[in-house]
């Protein structure tokens, strides 16, 4: 005959109960048929706790396999970089992006200080910043920071950190960052400032008045020089706000100057010329010429 998993469970757990308790001197041999039930249920019960024990103990290894798959994915295909850097600092683990990012390979990296690859100029500010998460009073943060590229090239990068903890301690154990790079945007910005800069510096040099109107929010900016030639402050805000000014031009030019502005507005005109007057703060009228462009 053949022998059930159920049977062969009875068998095994009633001789090893009978052999355990004869064995250790706590019953007679001739006393085993009177233990028998016991050693079913302890045969029937101790398979399936090993069974259901051993099937949360593979569910367990199956979602964590699972969640370190997830979070490798993430990280390898992420098109930002992406790395785990331990809390004396060093690499532990960077994605393809950061080494796309920085010049180096992943074993270039991997096991070298952040500081190595960090413009000398933002060292020092970054020592600040990892004292707070030794700490424990920083639990993330974002800063912009330089990097310095394998061929020595310098760019800036946004970084974003992330504390781990030590589960068993609450201490800080790792760090994730996530690094964007911000080297075009940055130059675009400060290209942007210095062209600007200049601009005014013309502006105000010759006495130029700007006027900027934000038509679809309803606001306008006036320069300093503008202002100031009709007795305005540069920190007046009175005439600033959508068609503020317009109240301030003399009756008699008006419906021209917005006969002229519309056609502009329309595209019939390549620019806006016109002359009109407004009134100064202190009451006497001032002759504009006007040049703009949609």
């Amino acid at each position: 005959f053949v022998l059930r998993p159920i049977d062969m469970a009875v068998l095994s757990g009633t001789v090893w109960f009978v052999t355990m308790m004869a064995a250790y001197g706590m019953v007679e041999a001739s006393q085993a048929p009177v233990l028998t039930p016991l050693g079913v249920s302890i045969g029937v019960l101790l398979p399936i706790a090993t069974c259901v024990l051993l099937e949360r103990l593979r569910q367990r290894e199956r979602d964590l396999a699972e969640s370190e798959n997830l979070f490798r994915r993430s990280m390898d295909d992420a098109s930002i970089g992406v790395t785990i850097i331990s809390t004396d600092g060093l690499y532990q683990k960077v994605n393809a992006a950061f080494c796309a990012m920085t010049g180096y390979s992943e074993a270039e990296l991997v096991g070298r200080g952040f500081q190595d690859i960090t413009y000398e100029a933002d060292r020092d500010r970054l020592v600040g910043y990892c004292k707070g998460i030794s700490e424990g009073r920083i639990r993330s943060l974002k800063a912009e920071k330089r990097y310095v590229r394998k061929s020595g090239e310098v760019f800036w990068a946004e970084l974003s950190i992330i504390v781990l903890s030590d589960p068993v301690t609450g201490r800080p154990d790792r760090l994730i960052t996530q690094i964007e790079d911000i080297d075009l945007k940055k130059r675009t910005l400060e290209a942007i400032a210095e062209s600007e800069s200049r601009w005014a510096f013309a502006l105000e040099n010759g006495q130029q008045g700007v006027w900027d109107v934000d038509k679809p929010r309803g606001r306008l900016y006036t320069s300093p020089t503008w202002k100031r030639m009709l007795g305005y402050e540069p920190d007046d805000v009175s005439i600033d706000g959508g068609d503020a000014w317009l109240e301030l031009m003399h009756p008699d030019d008006r419906d021209n100057f917005l006969a002229v502005n519309y056609a502009h507005e329309r595209g019939d005109t390549e620019w806006l010329e016109a002359e009109f007057r407004l009134r100064h703060k202190d009451g006497h009228w001032v002759w504009i010429l006007d040049r703009g462009k949609v």
